[in-house]
């Protein structure tokens, strides 16, 4: 089954004839995604669409709305080239122009401001009270601090930092948002993985953290999940 049918299931099963929908896509723009980030661009537009075709949407209506926050680097972000590329959310349609200019930069060796990133995008002023809401998150690194990052040595932060960053993703499962995770190298983002699990699933509200493989996809099977 596609993320797009996915969705569409939880869109139609909630909300009914109203079918009220907000995506934001929340993506990794340092450096190391150079030879990824054209390819993403076309993924997360070919997904759009398709959420769109089985909601019986042109993309102009309005009920389903995309935002999209392109995270770089917390370690540099005097910078212009690690602060993040924010768009709040529009009609679907207009989502290709918007992140059409955007490339990819900056960083500070094996990690990036994953929860940065997260945090621009739950801070949008666009989300809908009366929608369904997805974040989907997808990059080729782990935030700082060893509790996400198995490449300990470069990145430690204190103790405070981290639970603050836990509480930040507990938050998603607090406000009933989905969540799905995507990554473009195998294995390197394991323990990023298992920490969203830890303080993102939750049997009671039935939430549970759902995963891409981007590796695996083309544009004839655009989100297909693992």
């Amino acid at each position: 089954m596609s993320v797009a049918h996915k969705i569409y299931l939880e869109t139609s099963t909630n909300f009914g004839a109203s079918m009220k929908l907000d995506i934001c896509y929340v993506i990794d723009g340092t450096g190391s995604m150079s030879s990824y980030i054209s390819g993403a661009k076309i993924w997360i537009v070919e997904i759009t669409k398709d959420i769109c075709k089985k909601l019986g949407e042109s993309g102009r209506e309005g009920n389903v709305r995309v935002a999209c926050v392109i995270y770089r680097s917390s370690c540099c972000s005097q910078h212009s080239r690690d602060r993040p590329d924010i768009f709040d959310f529009d009609v679907a349609e207009n989502l290709a122009g918007r992140i059409q200019s955007v490339s990819c930069g900056g960083g500070c060796g094996s990690a990036a401001d994953v929860i940065g990133g997260l945090r621009w995008a739950l801070n949008l002023s666009g989300w809908r009270k009366d929608a369904v809401q997805y974040l989907i998150e997808m990059g080729d690194e782990c935030p700082h601090g060893a509790y996400w990052n198995m490449s300990t040595s470069k990145h430690n932060v204190s103790a405070s930092k981290i639970e603050d960053d836990k509480i930040l993703v507990r938050s998603i499962r607090q406000r009933n948002m989905k969540f799905i995770f995507s990554t473009v190298v195998a294995g390197v983002r394991d323990r990023l993985r298992e920490g969203f699990r830890e303080n993102y699933n939750c049997e009671e509200k039935g939430l549970s953290l759902q995963e891409l493989d981007f590796r695996r996809s083309n544009i004839s099977e655009i989100g297909r999940a693992v």
